[in-house]
């Protein structure tokens, strides 16, 4: 807090032993250098992890392993110590959100789920969902620290902000798969593989992880949110959208392809999952790219 302004530079929002705390970019003492510097130079890194997210257009940045290019509407996060630079114009829907992940000693909770899901993302791509999208243009620079009120909605907008960034980068079902292997002795790794082979049935699943079907179908739900039968609907969704946006493939010959039963279960499926039939979904598709 800057005791002349009366300005809060940060804010955090805690969940269990994780305590995440979202700063202005450019706030003194958080640079590697020490230097809180108005205007940064080329390869510069800091102390805190980065998501830089721009609305349309693209921006290139240059890594320590080369160049990324963020397109509209994904996210590019940083990890600390990781030298990092803009290049080019930088565009005006371009937003920047700064935070670092501590652990609360003491507590259990989400600590370990969210460090493993935001190192598997980093330096990399990820969509930005409508809600993350929103939070990180709402969230400020500062906020004054005289109006309660205000300070109130800033705390609530970074366990927005927490939510909705961990969802976009699976930290979520880190958690709860975390979970389920500290509950149980099954091989995440292996039933991941044979839930989303459709060859195996549900009584498959239980003879190789030594369950019963009932235990398994929990076990399942638990980790995925879904159903077995769920998760399999939507893996031939997204294979059907894959098919329609990149072959030309008739729908009956794409179904078929797919592992559904006929058109018309797809046609159905598909309208539920998507909102719109397989053909207006590549017809919509086509249009986007000429």
């Amino acid at each position: 807090m800057d005791s002349d302004k009366l300005s809060v530079y940060s804010v955090t929002a805690e969940l269990g032993n994780a305590r995440i705390r979202f700063y202005r970019v450019g706030k003194p003492g958080l640079y590697c250098d020490n230097d809180a510097q108005s205007s940064i130079g080329p390869n510069h890194s800091h102390l805190y992890y980065e998501c830089h997210y721009i609305d349309s257009g693209s921006l290139e940045f240059e890594l320590e392993n080369g160049k990324v290019r963020v397109d509209g509407g994904r996210v590019l996060l940083i990890p600390p110590f990781v030298e990092h630079y803009p290049l080019g114009g930088i565009n005006t829907g371009y937003r920047v959100i700064s935070f670092t992940i501590e652990r609360k000693e003491g507590e259990t909770g989400f600590y370990e789920s969210f460090v493993s899901s935001i190192d598997c993302v980093s330096c990399r791509l990820f969509e930005a969902g409508a809600e993350l999208v929103r939070a990180l243009k709402l969230f400020p620079g500062s906020f004054s620290a005289k109006i309660p009120a205000d300070y109130c909605n800033r705390k609530i907008l970074a366990y927005q902000l927490t939510k909705e960034l961990f969802a976009s980068i699976k930290g979520f079902d880190f958690a709860l798969k975390n979970n389920a292997q500290n509950c149980s002795n099954v091989d995440i790794a292996l039933l991941d593989y044979l839930v989303n082979e459709n060859s195996y049935s549900l009584s498959d699943i239980a003879g190789q992880i030594g369950y019963t079907t009932r235990h398994t179908a929990r076990l399942i739900r638990q980790l995925y949110q879904k159903s077995l039968g769920e998760i399999r609907l939507g893996n031939m969704t997204e294979t059907a959208k894959k098919l329609l946006e990149k072959s030309d493939l008739g729908l009956g010959r794409i179904a078929e392809t797919v592992g559904f039963s006929s058109l018309a279960v797809m046609n159905r499926v598909f309208f539920k999952s998507e909102g719109v039939y397989p053909s207006q979904y590549r017809n919509s598709f086509r249009r986007s790219k000429d």
